[in-house]
C-alpha cells in the first residue's frame, strides 16, 4: 500500500509494518514516453510525490518532441526500458495495451 501523509509517503509492508519514504526520493519510471506518461509526471510532480530530476521515461527514438517533454520537466529520457527498469522504484507501463508485450 502507498499513501501520502504530511509530505511523507508510506509503504505497508505486513511482515515489518510501515515504513517512510520521503517523496521526493521515489524514482518513478515510465516504459513509454508518450502524453499520458508525461501527464501524469507532471501530476506527480505538483502532487509533491517526487521531482522531476527523479523521473525516467523510455521513448521511441523518432519520438523527439514527446523526449524534449520530459526533459523539459528535468526528467531522465532513454531509448532503453531497461535504463527504466534498473534506475527506478516504482514502474509505469504506459503504451498501449498491443504493445505491452514487446515493451515487457
Amino acid at each position: 500500500m502507498f499513501h501520502v501523509n504530511s509530505g511523507q509517503s508510506e509503504v505497508a509492508d505486513a511482515s515489518a509494518g510501515c515504513i517512510s519514504i520521503s517523496p521526493t526520493m521515489l524514482k518513478v519510471g515510465f516504459l513509454g514516453g508518450g502524453r499520458m506518461a508525461h501527464a501524469l509526471a507532471k501530476g506527480f510532480i505538483s502532487a509533491g510525490l517526487t521531482k522531476g530530476e527523479n523521473i525516467i521515461a523510455s521513448c521511441h527514438p523518432d519520438d523527439v518532441a514527446l523526449a524534449d517533454a520530459f526533459k523539459g520537466i528535468g526528467s531522465t529520457v532513454t531509448f532503453k526500458n531497461t535504463d527504466v527498469a534498473r534506475g527506478s522504484e516504482v514502474i509505469i507501463v504506459s503504451t498501449k495495451p498491443s504493445v505491452v508485450p514487446t515493451v515487457l
